[in-house]
Parts: C-alpha cells; sequence; structure tokens
C-alpha cells in the first residue's frame, strides 16, 4: 500500500519524515518538522508535523490523519535538529524526541547549546503534552554526563587555567538520535553528548572527548539519569558529493522491552582523519529503578563491544541501519544489522551493495557490570593479536583493550631481547583502541611486541615477512 501526505501550503510542509513507529496494536505514528524549502533556504513553521494512520477493514487500508503539534525554538536555533516517535507496548504511552533548544533550561555558557525536548501522550497520540527539556549540564544536569564523559586530564586539556567546575562545563548533544520505550513505558535516548563549542549549538568533537550515551527516565519523565556507554574517536565523515554521516546512533530493544541496544559509528583506526573507516560499535543496557544501569561487556571488559572486527565490514561498515527490535532464542539476543561498505573516495550516490550482519548478539552472560559498581578481577589490559599476522604489506594493526584511560606504548624486540621499534599514542580513554604499527623497516623473522598501559604490560608474538 501506499499512503501519500502532500504539502499544503503555506501551512505544512511534508518532505520525507524523520521517524516514524508502529505500535503492537497496529497504529502508525509518523512525525517530521515541519519547515519550507521552497525557496532554496529552510523557513521553519513553529511545528511538527503528525501523521497518525489507524487501519480501516473496510477499505483495506491505513486510514491517515494529520496534526500540527506547537514546538517553538531558540531564534538561533533556526528548526530542530532531528525528531523522532517511539510509543510503548500498550499503545498508550508514547513520545516524541527533538534535539533542540526552546530557551526553558539555564544558559551555562557564553554559548548556547542543544538538547533533548520532548511531548509525552498517555491517550495513544490523541493530546500530547507541552515540549519538555532535558538539562544536561550544571549543578542540575545530569550526573553520568556532569562527572562522567571527561577525565580530569580530558578537562585540563580543553580549558585553560583556572579550570573550571564540573558543573560550570556547557555540554550539548550531537545532531541525530534515537528513541524506544522499555518495559516500563520508560523513554531511552540514544544520543551522543559533548562539550558545547565557541559557537552556538556546535560541539567539541576531539578525540574521545565526547561520547555515546543512553538518557533515560524511570518514573515517566520526572526524573532523568544518563549513562555512558563509550568515548568516541571520530565525529563525521564526509563523501564525494558531500555526502556526510555523523555517528549515526541507533537504539534496539529486546522482544520483551527489557533490554536496551545502543550502536554507533566511529573510525577507531589511528590514521583515519574522519569518521569514513568506521566500525559498528553496540552496548547492551538494562536499566535498574535506582537510576542506574547493568552493562554489557566485551571480552569481560567493561567497553563497548566492536561488531565489524576482524569482519568484511572492518573499518568498512558506513552508513550502517540498525534494527529496532532484536530476536531472542536459545539465550541470545540477536540484532540484525546492515552497512554499505564504502570507501572514503566512493561517492555514494552511485550504486552501492548492502552487507548485511546476520549473527551478532549477545546473552545475559555479556552483562559483566552492575548497576553500582564493576564487577570484579576485570584485567586492566587486554591485546589482541596483530592482524594481520605475518605482516606482508609493512602495516599491521594491535587491538588494545583499557578498563580507564591511559597512555600506551608499545615496543618491539628480537627474539635476542633487542629492541628494535617504539611507538608511543598519547592518552587514550577507556575502551577498544586499534594501533596501528609501521615494520617496512623490520627484516623478515619473527618478533615480540609489549604493549604497556596503566602499569600493565603484555607481550605478543609477530611474524614478519
Amino acid at each position: 500500500t501506499k499512503n501519500l501526505q502532500s504539502s499544503t501550503p503555506p501551512n505544512i510542509y511534508q518532505y520525507i519524515p524523520d521517524s516514524y513507529d508502529v505500535t503492537r496494536q497496529g497504529n502508525v505514528f509518523v512525525v517530521d518538522v515541519n519547515q519550507d524549502w521552497t525557496s532554496g533556504s529552510v523557513v521553519y513553521k513553529g511545528s511538527l508535523i503528525v501523521n497518525k494512520g489507524e487501519w480501516d477493514e473496510g477499505v483495506q487500508d491505513f486510514v491517515f490523519e494529520q496534526e500540527l503539534l506547537d514546538f517553538p525554538v531558540a531564534a538561533g536555533m533556526t528548526r530542530p535538529s532531528n525528531v523522532k516517535v517511539a510509543f510503548a507496548a500498550d499503545g498508550q504511552t508514547g513520545y516524541i524526541s527533538a534535539l533542540s533548544d526552546n530557551e526553558t533550561l539555564p544558559i551555562i555558557s557564553n554559548s548556547l547549546s542543544v538538547y533533548p525536548v520532548i511531548m509525552k501522550t498517555t491517550d495513544g497520540g490523541n493530546s500530547w503534552s507541552e515540549p519538555m527539556g532535558i538539562q544536561l549540564a550544571g549543578p542540575n544536569g545530569l550526573a553520568g554526563i556532569v562527572n562522567e564523559l571527561l577525565t580530569d586530564d580530558q578537562i585540563g586539556e580543553l580549558f585553560e587555567p583556572p579550570l573550571p567546575a564540573r558543573t560550570e562545563i556547557p555540554y550539548t548533544t550531537a545532531f541525530d538520535h534515537d528513541v524506544a520505550v522499555d518495559a516500563n513505558g520508560n523513554l531511552h535516548i540514544a544520543v551522543v553528548v559533548g562539550v558545547t563549542g565557541s559557537n552556538d549549538y556546535s560541539i567539541i568533537t576531539g578525540e574521545y572527548l565526547f561520547a555515546a550515551y543512553d538518557i533515560y527516565t524511570t518514573d515517566g519523565g520526572t526524573t532523568w539519569h544518563a549513562v555512558k556507554l563509550g568515548s568516541i574517536r571520530q565525529f563525521r565523515g564526509t563523501w564525494p558529493g558531500d555526502y556526510t554521516e555523523d555517528n549515526r546512533i541507533q537504539i534496539t530493544v529486546s522482544p520483551d522491552r527489557g533490554t536496551i541496544f545502543v550502536s554507533w559509528l566511529d573510525s577507531d583506526l589511528e590514521d583515519a582523519a574522519d569518521n569514513t573507516r568506521p566500525n559498528i560499535f553496540t552496548r547492551g543496557l538494562r536499566p535498574n529503578p535506582w537510576g542506574t544501569a547493568d552493562l554489557t561487556c566485551d571480552n569481560g571488559s567493561p567497553i563497548a563491544t566492536n561488531v565489524t572486527l576482524f569482519s568484511p565490514g572492518m573499518w568498512n561498515a558506513s552508513f550502517a541501519s540498525i534494527a529496532q527490535k532484536s530476536f531472542f532464542a536459545d539465550g541470545k539476543y540477536t540484532i540484525p544489522m546492515t552497512y554499505q561498505p564504502l570507501a572514503p573516495d566512493v561517492d555514494p550516490g552511485l550504486a552501492v551493495q548492502y552487507k548485511y550482519i546476520t549473527n551478532f548478539f549477545f546473552t545475559d552472560a555479556s552483562f559483566c557490570v552492575t548497576g553500582q559498581n564493576e564487577t570484579p578481577d576485570i584485567p586492566a589490559l587486554e591485546v589482541g593479536q596483530n592482524f594481520p599476522n605475518p605482516v606482508v604489506d609493512g602495516t599491521t594493526n594491535i587491538r588494545v583493550g583499557l578498563v580507564k584511560g591511559s597512555d600506551i606504548s608499545i615496543s618491539v624486540y628480537t627474539l635476542t631481547g633487542q629492541k628494535v621499534m617504539g611507538k608511543t599514542t598519547g592518552y587514550r580513554p577507556q575502551g577498544q583502541h586499534s594501533i596501528s604499527l609501521e615494520t617496512e623497516s623490520l627484516k623478515t623473522g619473527v618478533y615480540f611486541y609489549t604493549v604497556e598501559a596503566s602499569g600493565n604490560k603484555i607481550t605478543k608474538r609477530m611474524i614478519v615477512k
């Protein structure tokens, strides 16, 4: 079936919508920003367009009703950046979320910030609440952002003395997000958060100075919490034709809505200059009533899982799309994914071949972080086997996992213990990192490489051909 909702100037300008959701009861909600592009420049009309479709047995088709919801924004905001909609299993409780600035929250710095602004319905979309902003920064900001986004060293890197207090640092979301409603009817917002830049509505995207978050409520929207899921290295990628892609953060729920999975794209390759060489990273969480969450780990480390590591999609998982719901069978939460393998110099406007990931899953055993404290005996440093091994083209990569941020150094030795190469990366935050090693100066043979971080050392063998 095809249903077309057209623009009706001068009041409604309908383009390709930002978001849709289909309730368990079969109703369809499609939401978009009401914006006029007929002049070649955007003119925001001050509202959101909501299309509600209900199945009509008589005509065997969906019948849509269209309405406008007032949604004011600050003058400098121009329009909401991104809008999403999601409903609970009962089909009555639903939320609309937009990344915007509606001038309802305190300004923490001289520059204005973007934050989630939500509207809620409890009657199946017949009526909606007034827009409500979620404060990220300041004394009343979210503790998971104010206290956990930046380390003390990163604050020293970003600001000149005297350093600001954590409650004086402004935070902003990036420009896309995703939403879902859990089993208790509470909203989850998957979004990238960073420090507000010197210009209004800008974000500082220095390496690992921003992160993927789940911002969620446990009481229907009265109070909000934030859980940091992973720091991010690269923000935006640009392909020929001025096609751009940011971290493309997306959210997935389990069939019972008790488990949330958040995925995003990041080019963690050391020599990547932007986000055109992405991997897919995913982390699962289960919210607790007291405002924390149980989190998945990767090989025992409390970090996000690199889904495409050592797969055909490694550093090549561009424009990934993640399923809204996972499967659950035989104790496995399987999350379908697809991506477009695009090299940085390939025009996305040309025909592409999609690749599918059908076998990525978590289990209950994947959750190794409780809502209050990390599980004990987690290794502070993990080092993978260099890849490729043997090294045949002069370059190899070493995967390093950090439980906490640290400098990383790599030393290469001959079989007799002579050091022939050394490399220091500088500070890297908690998480997985791929460190490239140039071996062109090494003769054919067997070597050992030692990775040192967080006061720990791990040595592995490498073959050079």
